[in-house]
Formats: C-alpha cells, sequence, structure tokens
C-alpha cells in the first residue's frame, strides 16, 4: 500500500469512528420527551472495593434524592430514578441541552450482601455496600 493509500484509508476509519461517536451521543443524550418507565440512559459509575465493603459513586446532577430507587437483590445493585427537564423561567429558551434527561438505570453485579448507606451530595450519589 503506497503511503496516500494509507493515509487514506486512516481518514476513512477516523471519520467512522467520529460518525459511530456522533451516533451513540445522540442515541444516549437525547432529551426525553415524555415522562416514560423505558430507561432512556445510564449515569456513569465509578466502584471502589475495599477489605469489607464496596463504595459506589454515580454522577446524578439536579437528581433530588426523592427521584432515585437503589436496591440489592441477588447481588445486582440497581440504581433507578429520573433527572427531569429543568423549569425555565418565562421568555427563556433552550439553546442547548447536552446532560441527559429521563428515566436513568444503572445495573451492577457486585459480591456484595448489603447496603450499608446511601448520600447525595454535590451531584454525586454514593452508595456503601458490605460484602
Amino acid at each position: 500500500m503506497r503511503g496516500d493509500e494509507y493515509i487514506d484509508v486512516m481518514w476513512a476509519e477516523a471519520l467512522a469512528a467520529v460518525a459511530h461517536a456522533e451516533r451513540l451521543h445522540r442515541q444516549f443524550c437525547a432529551p426525553a420527551v415524555m415522562p416514560t418507565r423505558q430507561v432512556s440512559w445510564t449515569p456513569p459509575v465509578d466502584v471502589f472495593e475495599g477489605i469489607d465493603e464496596f463504595v459506589v459513586q454515580v454522577i446524578l446532577p439536579d437528581v433530588h434524592p426523592a427521584e432515585i430507587e437503589c436496591t440489592l437483590d441477588n447481588h445486582v445493585l440497581v440504581i433507578a430514578g429520573e433527572r427531569r427537564r429543568p423549569r425555565l423561567p418565562a421568555g427563556m429558551a433552550v439553546r442547548r441541552m447536552e446532560i441527559p434527561r429521563g428515566r436513568f438505570e444503572c445495573r451492577l453485579a457486585i459480591a456484595a450482601y448489603a447496603i450499608k448507606s446511601q448520600t447525595l451530595s454535590n451531584g454525586c450519589l454514593t452508595v456503601e455496600l458490605a460484602k
């Protein structure tokens, strides 16, 4: 393969990767149009393991604690809820909305047997689980 052909192939692959990323972004970050029980996005999650516990952190901006359901059943942690669209003052229009809204859910298979605590602070849910 000649040098310019190699560059063309790499460029085509890069463009395909960008197109794929844009499709995923539209799919997962589109605002929910109406309230639904159907999951429309999955929040980012970090999991840390200690000697006696797991700590799970979930990013949930502007989600009220009453909107969060956290259960552990048969070693599967389920964190679900809803992030609602903000109420805008009269005359204000949305120009850009990238933060996901609507029903969210994440499921984590985890070797824990009980939820010790859950706290929501600064848009981050922290769940402590006993091993």
